[in-house]
């Protein structure tokens, strides 16, 4: 019996994605925002499990449950302030646009 979970796997990558582009120039920072906003999207939906028992290959999908959603929730929109802020620091601006 062979179990892939699909969802989680893309989930990673844009998270590794994102978490690499953040240390990059202005337009890397930029697409690190949207990926992590796109994470929270994909967090939400049900995750999609490939599973091949005796020959057959079907797909499952699985809610998270509310606590562990909220909690990773949570988590995704504190690194996309992390990531706002490492943005508007390499542009020499505070949160509100000002110059410091």
């Amino acid at each position: 019996m062979a179990f892939l979970p699909l969802s989680l796997t893309i989930e990673i990558v844009f998270l590794v994605i994102a978490l690499i582009l953040t240390e990059y120039h202005m337009v890397g920072r930029v697409i690190a925002v949207g990926c992590f906003l796109f994470e929270i999207g994909l967090f939400t939906a049900d995750q999609v499990y490939i599973i091949e028992s005796e020959g057959v290959i079907t797909t499952a999908t699985v809610a998270l449950p509310a606590p562990v959603l909220a909690t990773v929730t949570f988590v995704m929109v504190l690194m996309t302030y992390f990531a706002l802020a490492n943005f508007f620091e390499y542009i020499g601006r505070d949160m509100f646009g000002r110059k410091p």
